[in-house]
């Protein structure tokens, strides 16, 4: 076929232009590499962890890269940048920029006709959680920019980081497990030592009810039944537990006792420790309330002796309600003590 003289083509002219396609065939018509970072998906508030850096050429050698990472410095910390031991570019630098969060970092080979190719581990970063929240580490990458990160390929001297190929790693840093606090200390025991009017020796033990409550308040926070042991001479004692009453040691309370047969006593102010001892010897209980208590020795305590006082076998249940000083026998002596409780006061009351 002819063509006009203007539109034939010399074999030169089409030996050039085969050429120039073999040449855009071989030099790659698409970016092809990436940078890869391996990095935990948590990290525990003042926790440390080593995210490692890696290259992908895609099978391009390369002569050098330079990678910016930008991520959130109030949710991690960027501790330190080590080359890792394996990485084969003669030349390294990084540097870490705390405001506003980003890390540079430059590898290179020194000499012509050096390169790289294949997967490349670079670099280890340390970091550490520093507050709640979520931070990126983020390869700065924008397609057919120059100014951020690069892989330049030995044979085009260009860069072939493809962008798209870079995915984001997400650092969440929970919020702490907040520590349970230790259970504050409490009141534990209380051991009160007394006396009781009209009793010198052991009689065995005597039932008391003990009331613990807050000044200014007349509801008891404790109400514990209570048995008094012989200790020696007339001295009588009580240990109570007050573990489980949420009593708070360095606290005043008031306390009051209150024999089977006798007037309460109050005791007023008193700050409790973990363990405790109340010595009331120097106020003895006064006999003469007698069952069934009123909270006071009157007429009726004085005719429960009257009754009784002539029984030549009283039985338990009287001597229950009227041998006043526990020695097996209802007399002169338990009427002697109830006749001077009569001028006395009633119970003495919680503040």
């Amino acid at each position: 076929m002819n063509y006009p003289t203007n539109m034939r083509l010399s074999t030169t002219t089409l030996l050039s232009l085969a050429t120039t396609a073999l040449i855009l065939f071989l030099v790659p018509s698409a970016y092809a590499g990436s940078i890869i970072i391996n990095s935990p998906s948590t990290l525990p508030i003042n926790h440390t962890q080593t995210v490692t850096l890696q290259l992908d050429t895609q099978g391009q050698a390369i002569i050098g890269a330079d990678i910016v990472i930008t991520y959130n410095p109030t949710i991690i910390s960027i501790l330190q940048v080590d080359p890792q031991s394996s990485q084969p570019f003669t030349h390294f630098h990084s540097h870490i920029i705390e405001n506003p969060g980003q890390i540079v970092i430059g590898a290179s080979f020194t000499e012509l006709n050096q390169s790289a190719t294949g997967v490349i581990n670079l670099a280890n970063l340390t970091i550490k959680g520093t507050s709640p929240g979520t931070s990126s580490l983020q390869i700065a990458c924008t397609p057919n920019s120059t100014t951020d990160s690069n892989l330049t390929q030995l044979s085009t001297a260009s860069d072939i980081l493809n962008c798209s190929l870079i995915t984001t790693t997400n650092i969440l840093v929970p919020s702490p497990t907040p520590t349970p606090s230790p259970p504050p200390d409490l009141v534990e025991s209380l051991t009160i030592t007394s006396l009781f009017k009209g009793i010198t020796s052991n009689v065995g033990p005597i039932a008391a009810e003990i009331n613990i409550g807050y000044p200014g308040s007349i509801q008891p926070l404790a109400t514990i039944n209570a048995v008094f042991l012989h200790q020696s001479g007339p001295t009588y004692a009580a240990t109570i537990n007050l573990s489980q009453y949420q009593l708070y040691p360095q606290t005043k309370y008031w306390i009051t006792v209150k024999g089977e047969k006798h007037l309460q006593r109050a005791f007023t102010n008193q700050t409790l420790s973990i363990t405790n001892t109340l010595n009331s010897s120097s106020k003895p209980f006064e006999p003469g309330d007698l069952p069934t208590q009123d909270g006071e020795v009157n007429n009726h305590d004085l005719n429960l002796i009257l009754s009784t006082f002539t029984l030549t076998s009283p039985s338990a249940l009287n001597l229950h309600t009227a041998d006043v000083n526990y020695d097996g026998a209802i007399n002169s002596l338990d009427l002697s003590l109830v006749l001077a409780t009569l001028s006395t006061k009633p119970d003495e009351a919680n503040p």
